[in-house]
């Protein structure tokens, strides 16, 4: 979610980059029932948590469509269990 309540998306996994030692949320937006989704990293510092739901303050839907997809930019990131 955003601070505005608007729904971004929902939480895909969490992935660890060896090169910055950083652990990001990859969200999945966009698509109709799983097919042609998109999925985009945020860095675990820039998520709030309010209740039970993930915030991401200052985001909108389009900044979100406009990113590029997270493999692209971690190729060596690893799935945290």
């Amino acid at each position: 979610y955003n601070a505005r309540g608007e729904r971004l998306g929902e939480v895909d996994r969490i992935v660890w980059t060896p090169a910055d030692n950083r652990r990001y949320v990859i969200v999945e937006h966009g698509g109709f029932l799983g097919i042609g989704e998109d999925k985009v990293a945020f860095p675990m510092t820039r998520l709030q948590l309010r209740g039970d739901r993930l915030l991401i303050p200052g985001l909108t839907e389009e900044e979100l469509e406009a990113l590029p997809e997270w493999r692209r930019l971690m190729p060596n990131a690893r799935e945290v269990a």
